[in-house]
């Protein structure tokens, strides 16, 4: 039988976000590729929305496809330009219908982000670029080069966070720039040009369909009690980059996303309101630009990201008991949230088509994401699935139709129902069990195809995959979510993976005396927590992981969302009544940790503490490192890689 594996997984095109031509003939989607120097390229492809096999579009760098209103293509590239050569920095091109792609900005540092209207001889761009502070336009490429090259490299701070994922927060801070679009670029204007803290971690914006105003999340110069930053909206005028409002200010609140109404007279965005004792709750919310405001979908207990608009609602996706699904939430406030998709599966990146109908992106634990266009009715519709960009072979077809993927449930914590997601290729006999423990905790395994967390390749290497959404995942409700708030993650969560885990070894298509658990980060916490608490599990590979959460407190890059979640610091509140490394001297299971040197989010203490605390007390353990990676591993060698330590660990442990 055709066996799916990581060389495999690593040779599919992975599909990412899209736009839709003006006409809705056509879709722009970026497609990454392996490449031979040991990175992922990534290129546009013209995909037709009636099913019509795919065409190239172009051949060298391409991101984050737009069109204005004449056909224009934009995207972002890292391509040599005449004032630029060094292929690092990300500008603005345009690809007309006709004729060859052109940059269309020289942004000194580079463009991060960039949103368009109009055409290309009489329209607006907004680009969100990185700023020196204090130093002349002209002069700032030559800044940031000569101090990349010589120094100094000192980085000064006054307030936390100073990090960001992998990185440390740089000196340049990101502004709103405008250019006009008339036959060449016109000079930009940068709209918030004393801007210093205000928008560094806060990227979502969005022009209004005219191209007058501009609509973006700032943060208050000081952060709310909580040491959290409270975000507001800001509205600017295009032409003369005044303020003319903030819109959402409160206590505790933060904002995510924004989104203009089709009219451009109101906006939609996510809110997320904290408070002392309880988790934070996200809720989408209807702006109107004349004054007041409309929480949407007041009695739905899901939370949804807008995506586009239909006449007289915003489309969301939303996790949605085990997948993503497509919904319509009215921007009255009034009448009940409709559900669009239908079927299995996950629908996410969605764009909306003049005909009405929407397209996005599609996949399934046995599908690689692919474009789909979905026609909305009076009732939930199948999506059409358009040309498969991911280069699938006929072995890969037939290997990904023989898993078998089922949802189940069983009791949890309370008697409350968890679901959880079983992948196999079935066999006559038992197979070794593989538990897998997602992160966030805020977050959920979908019925949706991960390149990370592949259950297809852990099929095919002979395991049955149980995907648990324990207390703390998405797509069940508020109250399920608050599961794991106020120093409880040992709590009800443990107790619902206990519960899965009964359900997991009852079942004959698992051998019961050989199921490993693993995770990566807080699904990596769970896996050590479970070491010290449990013996039941022949081995455990722990990713990314949290171990001292005493240490951890004060070393991620999200220490203040880490401690208002826990009800803890370092100095104060029981940090440590579920913290594995307390439990160390009961831990006996032979252990594979695994980090990212470059991991801020998760400092790599927590795998350097973790292991040598193993090694200590004499638990067969073993530690890989990725000196080159963060909290995700990214690179197609390095991915080949972890597949390799965690299959070949786990072969060992649970042979026999």
């Amino acid at each position: 039988m055709a066996r799916f594996d990581v060389a495999r997984l690593l040779a599919l095109g992975r599909v990412g976000s899209m736009a839709a031509s003006p006409d809705g003939q056509w879709l722009a989607v970026e497609l990454a590729t392996a490449a031979d120097d040991g990175t992922f390229h990534t290129r546009l492809v013209r995909v037709p929305t009636d099913g019509r096999a795919s065409a190239p579009l172009t051949f060298a760098d391409a991101r984050a496809p737009a069109f204005l209103d004449d056909g224009t293509l934009l995207f972002l590239s890292k391509r040599a330009t005449e004032s630029d050569a060094s292929e690092t920095r990300s500008q603005v091109f345009a690809l007309p219908a006709q004729g060859e792609a052109r940059p269309l900005t020289d942004a000194p540092l580079g463009v991060m982000a960039f949103a368009a209207r109009g055409t290309l001889e009489a329209g607006v761009l907004v680009t969100r670029e990185p700023v020196l502070l204090g130093v002349a336009t002209k002069k700032q490429r030559a800044r940031a080069d000569e101090r990349a090259a010589t120094g100094p490299s000192v980085l000064r701070y006054t307030r936390a966070p100073v990090r960001y994922w992998d990185h440390w927060l740089p000196e340049a801070a990101p502004h709103y720039v405008r250019r006009t679009l008339a036959g060449d670029v016109g000079r930009p204007k940068d709209l918030t040009p004393e801007a210093e803290q205000e928008y560094r971690l806060h990227e979502s914006f969005d022009l209004d369909p005219a191209g007058k105003r501009l609509a973006c999340i700032g943060a208050r110069p000081a952060p709310g009690p909580d040491r959290l930053a409270e975000t507001h909206i800001e509205l600017r005028d295009l032409r003369s980059g005044k303020l003319r409002a903030c819109l959402g200010y409160g206590s505790r609140r933060a904002h995510t996303e924004v989104r203009f109404t089709p009219a451009g007279d109101g906006l939609v965005a996510v809110r997320e309101q904290r408070a002392r004792r309880a988790h934070p709750r996200a809720h989408l919310v209807h702006l109107d630009l004349a004054g007041g405001e409309t929480r949407l979908g007041a009695r739905w207990d899901r939370r949804g990201l807008p995506e586009c608009f239909l006449a007289d609602a915003v489309v969301v996706s939303a996790d949605d008991e085990g997948a993503t699904r497509l919904f319509a939430v009215p921007l009255s406030g009034k009448g009940l949230v409709t559900r669009l998709s239908a079927g299995a599966g996950s629908l996410d990146r969605v764009v909306a088509l003049p005909d009405g109908a929407l397209a996005g992106v599609y996949s399934d634990l046995r599908t690689p994401p692919r474009p789909f266009r979905l026609t909305p009715g009076e009732t939930p519709a199948p999506p059409e699935l358009l040309h498969d960009l991911s280069g699938l072979s006929p072995a890969d077809a037939k290997a990904l139709r023989a898993l078998d993927t089922r949802s189940i449930q069983v009791p949890g914590a309370g008697g409350t129902p968890v679901q959880c997601w079983l992948t196999s290729v079935p066999q006559k006999r038992p197979q070794r069990g593989l538990f897998w423990i997602h992160g966030g905790p805020v977050s959920a395994w979908n019925d949706v195809w991960h390149w990370r967390w592949n259950a297809a390749v852990a099929a095919h290497a002979g395991y049955v995959v149980a995907m648990p959404n324990p207390r703390g995942s998405t797509g069940f409700g508020e109250a399920f979510i608050g599961g794991v708030w106020g120093n409880t993650w040992g709590g009800d969560c443990a107790e619902d993976l206990h519960a899965v885990a009964d359900a997991m070894e009852a079942r004959s298509e698992v051998d019961a005396d050989r199921i490993a658990a693993m995770g990566g980060s807080f699904g990596g916490y769970m896996s050590n927590w479970l070491g010290g608490t449990t013996k039941r599990f022949r081995a455990l590979v722990t990713h990314a992981s949290l171990y001292d959460l005493r240490a951890f407190s004060g070393t991620t890059d999200v220490a203040a969302y880490f401690q208002l979640q826990n009800a803890s610091t370092a100095w104060k509140g029981d940090v440590d009544r579920y913290s594995p490394h307390a439990r160390l001297a009961r831990w006996k299971t032979p252990t594979l940790v695994l980090h990212g040197d470059l991991d801020y989010r998760v400092p790599i203490t927590e795998a350097l503490a973790l292991f040598d605390a193993l090694q200590l007390h004499g638990v067969e353990s073993e530690l890989v490192v990725f000196p080159d990676e963060n909290h995700w591993i990214q690179k197609p060698r390095n991915i080949a890689a972890w597949y390799e330590a965690v299959f070949d660990f786990l072969d060992r442990q649970l042979a026999g």
